[in-house]
C-alpha cells in the first residue's frame, strides 16, 4: 500500500512537470509568431541592459568609496595642530598612492583592454579618451570612452574580465544600440575610468597631458 502511494505522487509529480514545459513551449511558440527575432533582439537587451546597471551600480559605488579615500587622506595629510595626525595622514596617503598605477601605465591599460575585447571577439571601433587632473594634483581620472560591437554575451565577458583584472579600473557608464532589429549583434558604449597617480610626478606639465590624450 506504501508502495503504491510513494508510485501515485511519484506520476503526479512527472505528470506536473510535464505540464508545465508544455505550457512553456506553448508560451515561447506564442511569443516567437507573435513578435518574432525583433522580440528576441528586444529581450536580449533588455536582459543585458538590467545585467549592466547592476554592474553600474556596483562600480559607481566603487568609485565614490575610492574618491572619498583619496579626499580624506589628502585632507588629513595637510598641515595639523597635533602631529600625530599629520604624520598618519601622510602615511596613508602614501600606502593609498602606492596601489594607484603610474601615469605612464595607461597605454599598458588601454592595450590590455583592447585585446581583451579582441579575444571575446568583439570589434572595436575608436575610442576617446579624456584625461582630468585632481584639483590638487595628487592622482588623475583616465576616462576612455570605448565602443565595441558583437555578440551581447561577449560584451558582458569582456567587462566581467577587465574589471577583475585591474583593480583601479571602474565601469562609469555603458549605452547598446542595434543596428537592424534581426540582428543580435550589439554595439555598446563602455566608458571606462582608471585612475593613475599625478602625472606630475613623473614630470609631465598639464598641457603635456593634455596634448597627449589628444592624440
Amino acid at each position: 500500500m506504501v508502495e503504491l502511494k510513494h508510485e501515485s505522487r511519484g506520476n503526479s509529480l512527472v505528470q506536473g512537470a510535464e505540464r508545465l514545459f508544455w505550457a512553456a513551449k506553448q508560451g515561447l511558440r506564442h511569443f516567437t509568431r507573435r513578435f518574432g527575432l525583433w522580440g528576441w533582439g528586444l529581450m536580449l537587451c533588455l536582459v543585458l541592459s538590467l545585467a549592466a546597471s547592476v554592474v553600474i551600480a556596483h562600480q559607481t559605488a566603487r568609485i565614490r568609496a575610492l574618491e572619498k579615500q583619496l579626499s580624506d587622506t589628502r585632507h588629513v595629510a595637510r598641515p595639523a595642530s597635533v602631529p600625530a595626525i599629520n604624520v598618519d595622514g601622510r602615511a596613508k596617503l602614501k600606502a593609498f598612492a602606492d596601489l594607484l598605477p603610474a601615469y605612464e601605465a595607461i597605454p599598458a591599460v588601454v592595450t590590455k583592454l583592447l585585446s581583451q575585447a579582441e579575444a571575446q571577439h568583439l570589434q572595436v571601433l575608436r575610442g576617446e579618451y579624456k584625461p582630468q587632473l585632481d584639483e590638487q594634483g595628487q592622482f588623475l581620472r583616465y576616462r576612455m570612452t570605448l565602443p565595441v560591437k558583437g555578440d551581447a554575451g561577449a560584451i558582458h565577458r569582456f567587462m566581467s574580465l577587465a574589471l577583475r583584472d585591474e583593480k583601479t579600473l571602474a565601469l562609469e557608464s555603458i549605452q547598446f544600440k542595434r543596428e537592424k532589429p534581426e540582428s543580435f549583434d550589439i554595439e555598446a558604449q563602455i566608458q571606462w575610468l582608471v585612475f593613475t597617480k599625478s602625472p606630475q610626478t613623473s614630470g609631465y606639465s598639464a598641457s603635456a597631458v593634455a596634448a597627449k590624450a589628444a592624440r
